[in-house]
């Protein structure tokens, strides 16, 4: 069993005494066991032996038991918290455009597969403890009967055969509902992120609903409905075939006098007491299929990270040097796939110089690449042709986390986290308080010990907020991915007016992308992009003309 691994892998000591401890009150149940069928044998004639005997069975039995309980819940939840982080590492080490459209399979990872696992072996003690009573029990009987215990031993035979098909397909089944529950995690991320748009139309509720929601949701019914059914036929399955087979030994014994019906009596009485930990052995089989499962995602998934990831830390240049240029891209070229419509759309050639303390406005059509190149720029994508080189060095991957350190960049689907304290101090002391109030944010948010004091605010307040925590984050390259859009005309002009010029002043590098034709005067230069081509022509004027007049990029 995989998780077996999981468990020797993390820490063979804590597992080792957790079976130990399993084994010992699993033999401890089974020898009271004995002691009774004993003392009725006996008619208690030894009754201070057995008195003290099962005195101290049951007490190791309780120790050794709960101890068991500890330690595999220690082991569990070690599982289960390495899992996470490790798979959070993976998933922060990854290169951004391979995960930027998994978010759904990783979602499910966290949410589904990772849980499975940690619900399943929160049973593991009760099992080791069963399977130890079992086997105790067994030991027993043999000594009973050796030929009962032969008819026994068939019968396990014969269980294990009728449960190994089912258990096959349960497993199957568990994969194909494994698939259909990411699919679902994506229909409810639209319906919560999507909602505006569905209230807005009736038609595209209806469609949403009755073809996309309802048809997974349904699905993932069936499952459940199914899953249920199995796991209560795998529950009842081993007491019916045991009851099957004592009767049937009954039989036997009958027509062929195999032992003697006093043995019989002896060798029931004890094997009667095997079917409760043999139907939550049973019961925990499906589990294991479920585990194998969610493991095998786990495990693929953070396969997939391991390709994806870069190289972090290998090396660590300053980008300091002021001989040369401060970024550049030579004939960076980078592919994607445009879904709004349909085909393929390529950025570049791009053929780029930024000085250090630029103000740079970048302009464009929808759908033009401005976006695209902002992500290759702080490192986000990697072109696929080119090259890209900060202060003379070229990133590759062993510098590429340096060289993002380098920026901060708020793009129209950014996120807020709470912490403050990965910020300057010094800076988020001296400035903060000041920036929410000129933002209107002093009302809505509080700062503290380093925590923002809520981030459930409307969109044009998270924006406004995500400004304040990109300007106290002090780096050397601001990215500003149309901040201003929809913004009032009031916080436009303390954008433009007030933040990027304190920025400037303070030697900060400035690429914001914007429509805000009013307060194009505050740039140093334009970066004109029209279908993934980069525009050039002597004049800022020049760039201006053609973006006000909107002429087709063949054509200039």
């Amino acid at each position: 069993m995989k998780i077996l691994y999981l468990f020797l892998k993390t820490s063979v000591s804590d597992f080792i005494i957790a079976v130990l401890s399993g084994i010992i009150a699993g033999f401890c149940m089974a020898g009271m066991i004995v002691l009774i069928k004993q003392g009725i044998d006996t008619r208690l004639s030894d009754f201070d032996y057995l008195l003290y005997a099962f005195i101290g069975l049951w007490f190791t039995y309780g120790v050794t038991s709960v101890a068991a309980s500890y330690y595999v819940s220690k082991l569990s939840q070690t599982v289960i918290l390495d899992m996470r982080v490790d798979l959070s590492r993976k998933i922060m080490k990854a290169s951004f455009q391979s995960m930027e459209h998994k978010r759904n399979q990783l979602l499910a990872i966290f949410t589904d597969d990772i849980n499975t696992v940690a619900q399943a072996v929160t049973r593991f003690p009760n099992i080791i403890a069963s399977v130890a009573m079992v086997v105790g029990c067994i030991v027993y009987m043999a000594t009973i009967s050796l030929e009962l215990i032969g008819l026994f031993l068939l019968l396990f035979g014969l269980a294990y055969g009728f449960f190994k098909k089912p258990l096959n397909n349960f497993k199957y089944k568990t994969r194909q509902a494994r698939d259909t529950q990411k699919d679902l995690v994506g229909h409810f991320q639209a319906l919560i992120f999507g909602l505006k748009e569905l209230l807005l139309s009736g038609r595209l509720r209806e469609s949403f609903v009755n073809r996309t929601l309802l048809p997974s949701a349904t699905e993932q019914k069936g499952f459940n409905i199914w899953s249920a059914m199995w796991l209560a036929v795998f529950g009842r399955a081993a007491d019916m075939i045991l009851l099957l087979g004592f009767g049937s030994i009954l039989v036997i014994i009958e027509r062929y006098e195999v032992v003697s019906f006093e043995t019989l009596a002896s060798f029931l009485l004890i094997s009667l007491f095997t079917l409760s930990p043999l139907s939550n052995i049973s019961s925990f089989l499906p589990f294991l299929g479920k585990i194998d499962v969610a493991l095998e995602q786990i495990r693929n998934t953070g396969l997939m990270l391991e390709d994806a990831a870069v190289n972090r830390l290998e090396e660590s240049p300053s980008f300091e040097a002021d001989d040369v240029p401060y970024l550049q891209l030579n004939d960076v070229t980078y592919t994607y796939f445009h879904e709004g419509e349909e085909k393929f759309f390529q950025l570049g050639p791009i053929n780029l110089e930024i000085n250090r303390g630029e103000m740079i406005y970048l302009l464009g059509g929808n759908g033009s690449g401005k976006s695209t190149l902002a992500k290759i720029i702080c490192g986000l994508y990697r072109p696929e042709t080119g090259t890209v080189t900060m202060a003379g060095t070229e990133i590759k991957k062993g510098t590429l986390d340096a060289y993002r350190e380098n920026f901060n960049a708020i793009f129209t689907d950014f996120f807020i986290f709470d912490r403050l304290d990965y910020l300057p101090q010094e800076t988020v002391q001296k400035d903060a308080e000041r920036y929410l109030k000129l933002l209107e944010l002093d009302k809505k948010v509080k700062i503290e010990d380093g925590k923002l004091s809520t981030t459930k605010l409307s969109t044009g307040q998270r924006k406004r907020l995500a400004l304040l925590l990109s300007y106290l984050d002090d780096k050397p390259f601001y990215i500003f991915d149309e901040w201003a859009a929809s913004q009032d005309p009031y916080y436009k002009e303390v954008f433009y007016r007030t933040l990027l010029p304190e920025m400037k002043k303070r030697g900060k590098t400035l690429l914001v992308i914007s429509h805000d034709e009013k307060y194009f005067d505050g740039a140093d230069r334009f970066i004109m992009l029209r279908d993934g081509q980069m525009i050039t022509k002597d004049t800022n004027d020049d760039l201006l003309t053609i973006y006000n007049q909107g002429i087709p990029s063949e054509k200039v």
